[in-house]
C-alpha cells in the first residue's frame, strides 16, 4: 500500500520515493526551528515590507514554517542552515552548496507551504532579494514534525513560466505577482540530492 503524506492545509499526496523526500523532526529540533522562525518574525517587526502576513491570527507563523523548512532541507542534505536573526531577513537564498559535477556555488530557495499545490517565484524582486538558481517546494504535516520536499525547478526554468496574479490571502491583496508551476511539473528530489552530495 502506498504512503499517503497530508499537509496541514488538507492537500494529501501519494509519496513516491523516486520523487519526493520526506524528512521527520524530532520535537526539539521542531522546537528549535520555530523559535528561530518566531525570533526572525519579531526581529523583523514593521521594517519587512516584504511579508506576507498570511496568518492574521498567528503572525510569527509564516516565519516558523519558513524556519522549519529550512531545518528540514538542512538534516535531509547536510548543508547548514543559517540561523541568523536580522532586521531585513534574509536575502531570497536559503542554501548555497558547490555542486558535486562542476565544482560550482549553487544557491537554493525553500518554499514550504501548507497547501503545497504550486511552486512560486515572485516575478520581482524587492528589498534587495534576489532569485536563488534552484527553488525546493515542500509541504508541513498538521504537526510540524514532518516536512515532504516534493521537487524543484532552476530559476532558469522558472522565468519561462507565465507570470500571474497571486490569488489567495495578502499577496492578492498586496497586487503581487508570480512564476508558477504545479507540483507535478517539478523534478525530482533524488536528482538535487545527487547534485549535493
Amino acid at each position: 500500500m502506498n504512503e499517503i503524506f497530508e499537509t496541514s492545509g488538507g492537500l494529501r499526496f501519494i509519496v513516491d520515493l523516486y520523487r519526493h523526500a520526506i524528512v521527520t523532526l524530532t520535537e526539539q529540533e521542531k522546537e528549535t526551528y520555530r523559535k528561530i522562525g518566531y525570533d526572525r518574525h519579531h526581529a523583523k517587526g514593521n521594517n519587512f515590507a516584504d511579508a506576507t502576513r498570511l496568518y492574521a491570527d498567528h503572525p510569527e507563523k509564516e516565519d516558523e514554517i519558513g524556519a522549519i523548512g529550512e531545518g528540514a532541507f538542512s538534516k535531509l542534505t547536510g548543508l547548514e542552515m543559517n540561523a541568523d536573526i536580522t532586521v531585513v531577513g534574509d536575502s531570497g537564498i536559503d542554501f548555497t552548496f558547490i555542486h558535486s559535477r562542476d565544482d560550482r556555488p549553487v544557491t537554493v530557495a525553500i518554499s514550504i507551504a501548507q497547501k503545497p499545490n504550486n511552486l512560486f517565484m515572485r516575478a520581482e524582486t524587492t528589498n534587495g532579494r534576489t532569485h536563488a538558481e534552484i527553488w525546493v517546494l515542500s509541504g508541513i504535516s498538521a504537526d510540524w514534525l514532518s516536512v515532504i520536499f516534493l521537487g524543484y525547478r532552476t530559476r532558469e526554468f522558472m522565468l519561462t513560466r507565465p507570470v500571474v496574479p497571486a490569488r489567495h490571502g495578502a499577496m492578492a491583496a498586496e497586487g503581487r505577482k508570480n512564476h508558477e508551476c504545479h507540483h507535478s511539473k517539478l523534478l525530482p528530489m533524488p536528482q538535487l540530492l545527487r547534485a549535493i552530495k
